[in-house]
């Protein structure tokens, strides 16, 4: 087994998870993946670098469920339209502002508070 510090490891977990999600958004963004597969996929790169050590497992694991969420709220918020914000009074820049700087928190509120409102309006935006 490798034997790397818990600074080491943060930094190493922190590229995987940074290379995991840039690597899901190309695959969003190439229409190739749904978000939620590529999401997915993040999750399980992250959680290979966490396994590098057993504490740093569980260390990985209790890291790894806010940075999921934050990169999923992030990627979900960025990936809607514009439009649909506007239309349910919400600042895209705002929200994705507050789930970066606050990890864990900030996304939980954006996914229960706002996110249904911006995906209403996006649904009545769509439908004929």
């Amino acid at each position: 087994m490798l034997n790397i510090g818990t600074a080491e490891f943060l930094i190493l977990l922190s590229l995987m998870a940074l290379v995991a999600v840039s690597v899901g958004v190309a695959l969003v963004r190439a229409s190739t993946m749904s978000r939620g597969l590529a999401l997915l996929l993040a999750a399980f790169v992250g959680f290979g670098a966490a396994a590098l050590t057993f504490s740093g497992l569980i260390l990985g694991v209790l890291w790894l469920i806010p940075l999921v969420l934050t990169a999923w709220g992030v990627l979900d918020a960025a990936l809607r339209p514009d439009s649909a914000w506007a239309a349910a009074d919400q600042s895209k820049l705002v929200w994705v502002i507050v789930q970066l700087l606050l990890l864990g928190v900030g996304p939980v509120a954006y996914l229960v508070a706002v996110r249904p409102r911006v995906r209403e309006a996006e649904l009545r935006m769509r439908s004929p």
